[in-house]
């Protein structure tokens, strides 16, 4: 972790957003998921940082995608993951799915991983449907880390945060 000396493979691009770039990586007879992580107005590096330094603590990573380095270059963040083959996202997955039974299935697995982060001292804060992966078996794995939190203050107020926010879409 943190090694600016990192080899980089052949890239392919899977996605592209307006602070991050996710690839295929092709490196060394393997095929990885590299996040390319710029700078954003709404999240400071430091916290990025922070959030992977947390993941690398967790003892218990089950449900997470597996993360085998990260670095910094540039005031950029390098993310180098295992690459989740014959996964597709949950949007992708909730679409084709509309069985009430399956989707109860799939909120209390997601809700599970949660409890694990949560039990060790950490708190996963973002929830939007486009960052967990899903599998035929329906295997979840939560894939953008990059709010990984610690502080039991600070976990509070999030979850504080994300309670009027749901309040406030009530009409």
């Amino acid at each position: 972790m943190g090694n600016n000396k990192v080899k980089i493979g052949k890239l392919k691009l899977i996605c592209h957003r307006k602070y991050s770039d996710v690839y295929e990586e092709f490196l060394d007879n393997k095929t990885y998921c590299l996040k390319v992580r710029r700078p954003s107005p709404n999240l400071a590096m430091k916290s990025i940082v922070e959030s992977y330094k947390n993941y690398f603590n967790l003892k218990n990573r089950k449900g997470l995608v597996k993360v085998y380095d990260f670095w910094l270059k540039e005031n950029t963040a390098y993310i180098r993951m295992e690459y989740l083959k014959d996964y597709i996202s949950l949007v992708d997955w909730l679409k084709k799915n509309n069985n009430i039974e399956r989707q109860k299935e799939v909120i209390i697995k997601i809700l599970e991983i949660f409890f694990i982060m949560i039990k060790e001292g950490f708190i996963y804060l973002d929830y939007g449907y486009g960052n967990y992966m899903i599998n035929k078996e329906l295997k979840i794995k939560v894939i953008d880390l990059d709010i990984l939190v610690k502080d039991r203050t600070q976990r509070l107020h999030w979850l504080g945060i994300g309670f009027l926010a749901l309040l406030n879409n009530i009409k």
